[in-house]
């Protein structure tokens, strides 16, 4: 009996033929999936930009002060809401959080409650960044964790997970690294952590 080797003619046509139609089956899903992140993207970075300016005019109506993490009216999500208008824009996208009364960003303690003199340079401080997800509204907290491997947090969401935005004390947000971002307590009279290199001499 004679053994066949190889493939003939017809069978080779046949596998080109069924790569060819994968092929034009997943090469425009593929630009649409990154699209679709980058639209993401975009859209927490405007959202955290909204929070900030939500959290900038909560100051401006009380002497100069942040919101704290809570009080009786509700966390600093609940005491920037009527600012913001809309509930939306404290949770990411990239999450798919439609719980209410939860948000996806984290408060920097250490500026709750603060007045704005005590701000040695607010474009250099924290005010909010991408957080656990479905976290109650007064989530904050005062330094990144040692280890970026933590469940949920600190939240690489963006940029194929490989960066956090953050939103600063002027209003202006900002995508980092892990890198970027300084683990150490501050010390002195320097109430919040800051972008690496930026901490206080």
């Amino acid at each position: 009996m004679k053994i066949r080797k190889g493939f003939t003619f017809w069978e080779v046509v046949v596998v080109l033929v069924i790569v060819g139609i994968l092929a034009a089956i997943l090469f425009p899903i593929l630009p649409n999936n990154r699209a679709r992140h980058s639209a993401q993207d975009s859209a927490c970075f405007s959202n955290l930009k909204m929070v900030s300016l939500a959290l900038i005019q909560y100051r401006d109506d009380y002497d100069e002060r942040f919101p704290p993490t809570r009080n009786p009216n509700g966390g600093w999500m609940e005491l920037a809401l009527p600012y913001a208008r809309n509930e939306n824009v404290f949770r990411c996208p990239k999450t798919k959080n439609a719980a209410p009364n939860t948000t996806d960003y984290a408060l920097n303690s250490r500026v709750a409650g603060l007045e704005l003199e005590k701000f040695e340079n607010p474009a250099n401080t924290f005010l909010i960044f991408d957080g656990a997800s479905k976290s109650p509204p007064d989530f904050a907290v005062s330094q990144l964790p040692k280890s970026w491997k933590a469940k949920d947090f600190p939240a690489m969401r963006h940029r194929w997970r490989t960066v956090a935005n953050y939103a600063f004390a002027d209003g202006h947000v900002k995508w980092l690294k892990p890198e970027k971002v300084t683990l150490e307590n501050p010390d002195g009279g320097n109430y919040t952590f800051l972008p690496n290199g930026k901490e206080k001499k």
